[in-house]
């Protein structure tokens, strides 16, 4: 069904469309965020000293070291 660009889509529809591209269980994230306003961002990783065998930084002491190239 062709809905107008301002036609909310029923969210089992959405739920299907979006699950034919992503993992359900980023589909069930992007509706727990979108509908009910759940931000949860508590998993922490080692990734960055992993990789790079130091602290990560902040966003803002990185801005400051790369400002120049933008």
């Amino acid at each position: 069904m062709t809905r107008g660009i301002l036609e909310p889509e029923p969210d089992d529809e959405a739920r299907a469309r979006l699950g034919s591209v992503m993992p359900a269980e980023y589909v069930d994230a992007f509706f727990r965020f979108f509908r009910g306003g759940e931000y949860d961002d508590s998993r922490v990783t080692t990734i960055v000293p992993d990789l790079l065998g130091r602290p990560a930084r902040a966003f803002r002491q990185w801005s400051e070291v790369h400002a120049g190239a933008f």
